[in-house]
């Protein structure tokens, strides 16, 4: 049995969104984390195309960046040095288009004025050392493609009394995300040799599904 605290000082456990190792599927974590099921379930009043869009961009710019975590995206949205050294590793044209020409291209008010919900939101959430400790691991901890594969129970705590109302609705939407990743990339085992998993092993709190259909995981050789 896993237990997962968020509120545990002593031994927090590391769950880093952002560690996705297969190029193929980034675009999909993107939509799913920065989606009204992910990210933007903090910012849910405040949501708008062009805040979807730059988050969006975010996400997949530290997707491309190995050891980036989700307190990475405050300094993306800040610190102009930081986004520079950040796009040196991505690849994805249409990524760096948007911060070489388009972001860029905004007068500096209207830039602050876009990326304020973000920063004020996750800013909040990530602020805490509380929380902090959990979602600003690089290497993750929490594997919850081998939570499902070997049939572990996994209990999650997110009080709100410890974490915060808004923490914890984020925190538990991440999760899910994650959780359905892990689950629809299952597909790569033989169906008779996938063992059977389901959510009464599992017991959440203030969480809500999200769908994405492949895998995180480092694509296999076809070499």
């Amino acid at each position: 049995m896993i237990l997962f605290d968020a509120g545990d000082v002593s031994h927090p456990i590391g769950f880093n969104v952002l560690a996705c190792p297969n190029p193929l599927v980034r675009p999909l974590v993107a939509s799913g984390l920065g989606g009204r099921r992910g990210v933007q379930e903090t910012v849910r009043r405040l949501v708008g195309p062009r805040l979807e869009h730059i988050l969006r961009n975010a996400l997949l710019t530290l997707l491309d960046v190995p050891g980036t975590t989700l307190v990475s995206l405050l300094r993306l949205l800040g610190d102009l040095r930081y986004r520079q050294e950040m796009l040196r590793h991505v690849r994805d044209p249409v990524v760096r288009n948007f911060w070489d020409h388009e972001f860029a291209g905004w007068p500096p008010k209207l830039r602050a004025e876009a990326v304020a919900p973000i920063q004020n939101k996750v800013g909040h959430f990530v602020s805490s050392p509380l929380l902090r400790h959990v979602v600003g691991q690089a290497d993750a901890r929490l594997d919850l493609r081998r939570v499902l594969d070997e049939g572990q129970i996994l209990l999650v705590n997110l009080s709100k009394g410890r974490v915060g109302d808004d923490a914890s609705s984020l925190l538990g939407s991440l999760l899910v995300t994650s959780l359905q990743l892990a689950a629809m990339s299952r597909a790569d085992v033989a169906e008779d040799r996938r063992r059977t998993s389901s959510s009464s092993s599992m017991s959440f709190r203030a969480s809500r599904p999200n769908r994405s259909p492949q895998s995180c995981r480092r694509p296999a050789s076809t070499g």
